[in-house]
């Protein structure tokens, strides 16, 4: 993994500053979350939140020194597996949200449900590829993590205009 401490410094980082801000505009933004809409503002929040986190996570673990095969892949694949078991909670989420008429949009329905599924379905395919010792698997890490962080990014940008035009 050596080749790829700078990749994996500069990810990590940028998920945690990202997840710090993701705190500061939820508490800016904590007076639009009456208790009629805190369950659909938590299935937008929460899968920001987790998106980071997520990254962050899998770029300390490439960072730990030494031979630790099984230990990236078995991260990357249990991330993986822990997010494909909460789709379904945001799903629900986003139902609900739209059953009491709060305006919820394709990009809504892309950005929480589908991205994220195909993202981490090939998180899962890159950790066993790496397990297996697969010459691509870090690369489909790299890219994952990549994708995580710019869809985290963008459901972040579209959670704060949701935010600025209820302020």
């Amino acid at each position: 993994m050596t080749p790829w401490t700078n990749f994996f410094t500069v990810t990590g980082e940028a998920a945690a500053t990202l997840a710090g801000l993701m705190f500061v505009a939820v508490t800016f933004g904590s007076k639009i979350v009456t208790p009629e809409v805190e369950g659909p503002a938590r299935g937008t929040f929460s899968p920001i939140i987790h998106h980071f986190m997520h990254a962050f996570a899998i770029s300390c673990v490439a960072l730990v020194p030494g031979d630790h095969t099984w230990l990236i892949g078995s991260a990357t694949i249990g991330v993986a597996v822990v997010r494909l078991l909460t789709l379904p909670i945001v799903y629900r989420q986003l139902k609900k949200a739209e059953e009491l008429r709060f305006h919820v949009e394709r990009s809504d329905w892309i950005l929480q449900v589908t991205l994220p599924l195909a993202v981490y379905l090939f998180f899962c395919v890159s950790g066993v590829g790496y397990v297996i010792g697969s010459a691509w698997a870090v690369y489909g890490i790299a890219l994952s993590v990549f994708g995580i962080l710019v869809l985290g990014f963008f459901a972040a940008w579209h959670l704060l205009f949701w935010m600025a035009a209820r302020l």
